[in-house]
């Protein structure tokens, strides 16, 4: 067991990437993941998680990386708020954070890499609920106009705002909502389409510090 049990910046650095990736896909990522996204070989990856792991922070309950477990975690950079912009309603082809669209701003302990390309986003509807997004939950998204397969976006479609998971395929783009009752919605070549944001995570609003 390693005498001390304080990271030092690498291991933090490492460490907060790690949780953050855990926070948005709901699992660890693996070390060639981490190796990427830290930009740093898999044997220095795997040294730090050990250390880790000897510093009481994760526990390994399997092989692989898919088996560790968060048990610990860092305070936040500094231990200041984070104030993220509510916004009241996504409109095609305006800035997501607009100031003019602001509704007032949630509060967060949570570590977010560059919060000020970071919204808020009030769920309404029940189209994401086997996702365990409900009616009222805050969505926190971060603002970028490209998102990965599978991932659940902010969008405007011929400029109705919705969320709904993104879907690629050969030739075709798809917003599929999470629930059984609703159908995929195909968006069409000469449907006016943007990206606003990509989710981050979401709670209920009386999970946010007020």
């Amino acid at each position: 067991m390693s005498e001390n049990k304080e990271m030092n910046d690498i291991q933090k650095e490492t460490f907060n990437e790690l949780c953050r990736f855990y926070d948005v896909s709901g699992r660890p990522p693996t070390l060639k993941e981490l190796s990427e996204i830290m930009k740093t070989p898999i044997s220095s990856i795997q040294y730090q998680i050990n250390m880790m792991i000897e510093k009481g922070y994760l526990v390994r309950e399997g092989r692989g990386t898919k088996s560790i477990k968060i048990i610990r975690r860092l305070p936040p950079p500094d231990t200041k708020m984070i104030a993220i912009p509510l916004i009241g309603k996504v409109v095609a082809g305006s800035p997501c954070i607009a100031e003019e669209r602001r509704e007032g701003f949630v509060f967060l302990e949570k570590y977010l890499p560059h919060p000020e390309e970071c919204f808020a986003l009030r769920a309404n509807g029940e189209s994401m609920i086997n996702a365990g997004i409900h009616p009222g939950d805050i969505l926190v998204a971060r603002q970028q106009s490209v998102a990965a397969n599978g991932e659940i976006v902010i969008a405007t479609l011929n400029g109705e705002s919705t969320v709904k998971r993104l879907e690629y395929k050969p030739g075709s783009i798809r917003l599929i909502p999470e629930n059984d009752l609703m159908k995929p919605i195909p968006v069409h070549a000469s449907d006016s389409f943007v990206i606003q944001g990509v989710v981050l995570f979401w709670k209920s609003v009386c999970d946010f510090t007020k």
